[in-house]
C-alpha cells in the first residue's frame, strides 16, 4: 500500500476521535512517518556522497598543487645545478604537464630527453610550460575558495536534511509511544529485522543503545571552527584540536563498538564492530610540523560506518526478551536523540553565516612579497583541508546517529 493510499480517509477518523480501531490506525500512521524517514535517509545518504565526492576531489587537487611546486622546484635546481640531467629533468617536467590538466590548465606538449641536451636548452625550451604551471597554480587558489562554498552549501543542505529526519523520528517516536501505552502487554515472539545489525538480540536483547559519538561531533565543531579565521590559523591550534578530534573518534569508536587500534605506517587505524555495525577510521599519527602538513594531516581524516560480518546474527523469529519498561527507556532515547540532532554542534560550524564570513576572509588575505604568499598559500590549503574533512566526517558520523535512532524505534515496533 502506498503512503498516499495509507493516509486516504484519515482525517475523517481523526475527526470523529477514537474508535475501537485507533491502534490499528495508530500503526499505520506510524508506518507511514516509518516511510517518511527512510525518503529522508535516502537523500541524506546522496548529499553524503556529493560530499566525499567533492572531499576527494579537492584532495587530489590539493596533492597536485603540492607536486607541481616540487616538480618545479626539482626543474629549477637542475638547471642551476651544474650537473645537468636531461632524463631526469624530462621526467620532472612530463609530471608536471599531467598534473598540470587536473587542475584544470592548458595541455603542455611533453618534452623528450633529446630536446633538453643542456641546462641552458631546457631553460628556453621549458620555462614557458615551468611558468604556466606555475600561474596555473596560483590561480588555483581562487578557485579553491569556491571549492570551500561549495562545500558548505552541500552540507547547509545536508543538515536541512538532518533537522527534517529529527522531527520525523520524533514523531514516530510519539506515534509508538502511543501504541505500547494501548498495549496490554509485548509480543511473546518478535521477528528480527534490519534493526537486528545493531542488537544481536537473540544473544543480548536490547542492549544501551549507541553514545550517540557526542565527544566527537563536539571535537569536529571544534576542529572546523579552526577555519573561521583562516588569516589567524596556527600550527599549535590545529595540533590541539587534532588531537582532541583523534583522541575523541577513538574513545567514542571504544565504546560503542569496542574498536581496536593498530598502526599503519604514520598512521593510526581503528576498527571495530558490535553486533553487524562496523566503523573504520584512519588518521595520521604524531603532531604536524608546520602548515603544510597540517594540511595533509587535515585530509587523512577518514571515517566510514557500515554492516560487518552478520553470518552470526540469528534472524527469523525469536522469544522476546523485552518489557515495556525496556521499550520505554529505548523510546526515551531515541526521542531525545531526535532532539539533539536539532541542535547539532557540527550544523552549527557550516551555517550561512560562516560560510561568508570564511569566505570573506579568504577572499581579502593578500601577500606582500614570496615568502608571504607561500605562508597565505599554505593557510588556504589547511582551511580547505580543515572543511573538506570536516563537513566528511560530520556527514557520516550524524547519518550514523540517525541510523541507531531508527533502527531503536524499528525494534520497539517489533514488539508491539
Amino acid at each position: 500500500m502506498s503512503i498516499l493510499n495509507r493516509y486516504q480517509g484519515f482525517e475523517d477518523l481523526e475527526l470523529n476521535g477514537p474508535t475501537d480501531g485507533s491502534v490499528h490506525t495508530d500503526a499505520i500512521v506510524e508506518d507511514a512517518v516509518r516511510a517518511e524517514v527512510a525518503e529522508v535517509q535516502v537523500e541524506l545518504e546522496q548529499q553524503g556522497q556529493e560530499i566525499e565526492e567533492l572531499k576527494a576531489a579537492i584532495e587530489e587537487q590539493d596533492e597536485a598543487v603540492e607536486e607541481v611546486q616540487e616538480l618545479v622546484e626539482g626543474m629549477e635546481s637542475l638547471i642551476g645545478s651544474g650537473s645537468f640531467n636531461s632524463t631526469a629533468f624530462s621526467q620532472l617536467y612530463n609530471r608536471a604537464a599531467k598534473l598540470n590538466t587536473v587542475l584544470g590548465g592548458a595541455s603542455v606538449d611533453r618534452m623528450g630527453t633529446e630536446s633538453l641536451s643542456d641546462a641552458a636548452t631546457a631553460q628556453i625550451m621549458a620555462r614557458h610550460g615551468m611558468e604556466s604551471f606555475m600561474d596555473n597554480v596560483k590561480s588555483w587558489s581562487k578557485k579553491a575558495v569556491e571549492a570551500i562554498k561549495h562545500i558548505f552549501n552541500i552540507v547547509i543542505n545536508f543538515f536541512v536534511g538532518i533537522f527534517s529526519a529529527a522531527e520525523k523520528l520524533s514523531r514516530r517516536a510519539d506515534q509508538l509511544s502511543k501504541r505500547l501505552e494501548a498495549s496490554d502487554k509485548v509480543k511473546e515472539k518478535v521477528k528480527l529485522g534490519g534493526w537486528n545489525v545493531l542488537f544481536d538480540y537473540d544473544k543480548h536483547g536490547l542492549k544501551e543503545g549507541t553514545e550517540g559519538w557526542a565527544a566527537t561531533t563536539a571535537a569536529i565543531a571544534n576542529f572546523a571552527k579552526l577555519g573561521e579565521n583562516p588569516a589567524g590559523v596556527e600550527l599549535g591550534q590545529f595540533n590541539s584540536a587534532y588531537n582532541g578530534l583523534r583522541s575523541a573518534v577513538a574513545g567514542d569508536a571504544k565504546k560503542d563498538v569496542s574498536a581496536t587500534e593498530k598502526k599503519e605506517g604514520d598512521k593510526k587505524i581503528l576498527i571495530g564492530q558490535s553486533a553487524g555495525i562496523r566503523v573504520h577510521a584512519e588518521m595520521k599519527d604524531g603532531m604536524a610540523k608546520d602548515l603544510a602538513e597540517a594540511a595533509v594531516f587535515a585530509r587523512s581524516l577518514k571515517i566510514h560506518f557500515g554492516t560487518g560480518d552478520t553470518k552470526a546474527l540469528t534472524t527469523g523469529e525469536v522469544a522476546a526478551k523485552a518489557d515495556k519498561a525496556a521499550l520505554k527507556s529505548l523510546l526515551a532515547e531515541a526521542k531525545s536523540t531526535a532532539s539533539l540532532l536539532r541542535t547539532d554542534k557540527v550544523s552549527a560550524s557550516f551555517s550561512k553565516a560562516t560560510r561568508d564570513k570564511v569566505i570573506g576572509s579568504l577572499n581579502v588575505i593578500k601577500a606582500d612579497d614570496a615568502t608571504k604568499a607561500k605562508e597565505v598559500g599554505e593557510k588556504v590549503a589547511l582551511v580547505r583541508a580543515i572543511y573538506a574533512s570536516a563537513s566528511s566526517y560530520g556527514q557520516a558520523v550524524t547519518k550514523q546517529v540517525v541510523r541507531t535512532a531508527n533502527w531503536q524505534l524499528d525494534a520497539v515496533s517489533a514488539h508491539i
